[in-house]
């Protein structure tokens, strides 16, 4: 959860520059920017979790890379891939600790012509639980051609 967050706040981030700055890169050079992330390792405290009212701990170990690329004629791309596992040690002592591991994708597309695409691909492993979630989103001009979001969670307690 921790690292969608992140994710999410980082692209808002660099789309709102890019948008900002789009006339400006329309007599501009081609740029590019990238960073990475090996081994991070995170600790966060969580109320709850998606299978409900489950306190605790949880500490991440994620590899992640960003890259950006905004080209002269008001292109812009962004992607931004990560993968790791982490623990989470519930506060009930009845509910066991769970290891488990996570991937995810997101990819946007500006193009000079006006048409954004955005899409994310998340995929959780969390003991017997599966957690799949899914966002397309397509505009071109001011119309919304596609906003559609899929959270699928299997299997909890």
């Amino acid at each position: 959860m921790f690292t969608r967050v992140r994710s999410a706040a980082l692209v808002l981030a660099l789309v709102g520059s890019a948008l900002v700055a789009a006339p400006a890169a329309a007599a501009g050079p081609v740029y590019h920017s990238g960073n990475s992330g090996h081994k991070e390792v995170t600790r966060v405290y969580y109320d709850d979790d998606i299978c409900g009212d489950r306190a605790g701990w949880t500490e991440y170990v994620t590899t992640w890379h960003w890259a950006y690329t905004e080209r002269s004629e008001g292109v812009f791309n962004f992607m931004y891939i990560e993968t790791g596992t982490y623990h989470a040690d519930f506060d009930d002592p009845s509910i066991p600790s769970e290891d488990s591991q996570f991937t995810g994708a997101e990819h946007q597309t500006i193009t000079g012509g006006g048409t954004h695409v955005w899409t994310v691909q998340w995929h959780d492993f969390p003991g017997t639980i599966t957690i799949h979630e899914q966002f397309l989103f397509v505009q071109v001009g001011d119309d919304i051609r596609v906003d559609r979001y899929i959270l699928r969670v299997d299997g909890c307690p």
